[in-house]
């Protein structure tokens, strides 16, 4: 709660008006009874924490400057990765699914999958390290942008997989309800015999 002048100054009041004519004639006095008045000290204390305050931020934003740069660098890099990955294993892998079969295909995927949540898991543990400071900055980067790497290029790998399967399930069930029709044999066909002595004979 901001204090009135009054409040603050209230002992101005007991001066006679030769002791107020030095205080405003003295600037220095004036400042000097300024600054003793708690609501300013309280003010000024406030002022160089907050100075403070930005000044280890500012250090701080300073410091994670070039591991910033680093990771948009490597996430650069990682998506021109995925992107390269993700043509060759459609190249790879189109029309595999009929020659592995479905069954095959879903249980690499299964495999895939746990691994990927596995390596996931390993990224986050080296996150949780270096916010407690048991890793360096360095060591922490290294680790985590490979792990983080090749849980993203598992990812890519396991959404094809998934595409595969689909694309394979879809045509067999395509086949299923759409069957090859038989037309039965019109009735206007008889069957013949052909007799040896020259011409037909029917059959009845």
């Amino acid at each position: 709660k901001i204090k009135s002048v009054s409040e603050n100054f209230g002992f101005l009041a007991h001066l006679n008006t030769e002791e107020l004519r030095s205080v405003l004639n003295d600037e220095s006095k004036l400042e000097e009874m300024v600054k003793d008045v708690k609501q300013c000290k309280d003010i000024e204390k406030e002022k160089e924490m907050l100075l403070v305050s930005n000044r280890s931020l500012a250090e701080y934003n300073l410091n994670q400057e070039p591991m910033l740069i680093l990771s948009k660098k490597q996430l650069v890099e990682l998506s021109e990765i995925c992107q390269d990955l993700y043509k060759s294993i459609e190249n790879k892998f189109s029309g595999s699914a009929p020659k592995w079969g479905v069954n095959s295909l879903e249980t690499k995927l299964s495999v895939l999958q746990m691994a990927t949540q596995e390596i996931e898991e390993e990224s986050e543990g080296i996150a949780e390290s270096f916010l407690d400071g048991s890793v360096e900055i360095d060591d922490f980067l290294e680790r985590f942008m490979q792990r983080r790497k090749i849980m993203h290029l598992r990812k890519v790998k396991a959404d094809k997989m998934k595409e595969i399967i689909r694309e394979h399930l879809n045509s067999r069930s395509s086949v299923r309800t759409n069957p090859q029709t038989s037309y039965p044999l019109s009735s206007y066909y008889r069957p013949q015999n052909y007799d040896l002595n020259g011409g037909v004979r029917p059959v009845y």
